[in-house]
């Protein structure tokens, strides 16, 4: 008899737990949608329709205003130009001044100037025709990459003639901290955002635990590493994310601003930052440098960064507690 009760009171905990688990489960609530050129998921704690329609508007407006495809936004009229300096709003000034930040910080390697060079390989197109493009007109495109030639003074962007900018290395980090915004207007702060591989993870998950991230193996199907953050941002910037193939060698859209063809010191580089538009930023920005000046940099970051990179040799380097 003893033995029976203690299986019903087994059983009975057991659906308890069970029934707690799908109740926060059901507490929780999934969004999906295509934007920005990629798909966003959103995972929160609540369930409110006029939160979810405000997020889905805020990264429509950042897209519309910052893709350089767009006819009517702010960045397409930049590089439409016809004089030589263009009245800018207090967003898209906070944007370049940011981009020039750690354009300086790494010395170049990071330089929204690139646009012309990035055209050229035809990674912007959007039916994927990718080509190599042919030495001298590599040299002249590279004769327009020089952030150090841009400048913002009050609300005026002075740019040179035939000068073009791409803030895709910085504008969707940028989005998912502005929607972050959005959760804490509406009180809410157990919630995960993931554009395309730039996330930002607030408070706990479904089961009250940290949120687990897993980071792509670049070059099979599956996972690599499995990360836990919570208040926290993540990037990932790889060489399998827009690239080609030709006569065995692999052609991605992460470019040198130097030499104009792309990096090859790294396949994969994850970073853990404060903000997504640091994440976002860094990881593109490390993407071309080597693990001793990466290291430089985050020992004088004035706020926490951890990385995990992998080499064009598939050897790790990490500052993640293993």
């Amino acid at each position: 008899m003893k033995k029976i009760s203690f299986l019903i009171i087994i059983f009975l905990l057991f659906n308890y737990c069970n029934h707690n688990i799908k109740q926060k489960s059901k507490d929780y609530k999934g969004l999906t949608f295509f934007t920005m050129d990629t798909i966003v998921e959103i995972k929160y704690k609540g369930d409110n329709q006029k939160l979810e329609n405000k997020i889905k508007k805020e990264f429509e407006r950042i897209y519309n205003k910052f893709s350089p495809s767009v006819k009517t936004g702010v960045l397409y009229k930049i590089n439409h130009k016809i004089k030589d300096k263009i009245i800018i709003d207090n967003e898209t000034k906070y944007l370049i001044e940011k981009s020039d930040y750690f354009s300086n910080l790494s010395n170049g390697i990071f330089d929204i100037t690139i646009k012309p060079v990035i055209d050229l390989w035809g990674f912007e197109n959007t039916d994927k025709h990718y080509s190599i493009p042919k030495d001298n007109e590599l040299k002249e495109k590279l004769k327009l990459v020089n952030y150090k030639r841009i400048s913002v003074k009050n609300n005026y962007l002075y740019i040179p003639e035939n000068y073009k900018i791409d803030l895709g290395g910085i504008a969707k980090g940028y989005a998912v901290d502005k929607v972050s915004k959005i959760f804490k207007e509406y009180d809410i702060n157990d919630f995960l955002i993931n554009a395309g591989g730039d996330l930002m993870a607030k408070g706990r998950n479904p089961d009250g635990e940290k949120w687990k991230i897993g980071i792509q193996n670049p070059r099979e199907a599956g996972i690599i590493k499995i990360i836990e953050i919570n208040n926290k941002a993540v990037a990932t910037s790889g060489d399998y994310q827009r690239y080609f193939i030709k006569n065995g060698i692999r052609y991605h859209h992460i470019i040198s601003p130097r030499t104009g063809m792309p990096f090859r010191k790294w396949i994969s580089m994850t970073i853990i930052a404060n903000k997504c538009i640091e994440a976002d930023t860094l990881a593109t920005m490390f993407f071309g440098m080597d693990i001793r000046t990466i290291k430089k940099i985050i020992g004088h970051y004035p706020t926490p960064v951890k990385y995990y990179a992998i080499s064009s040799e598939k050897k790790i380097y990490t500052n993640l507690q293993r």
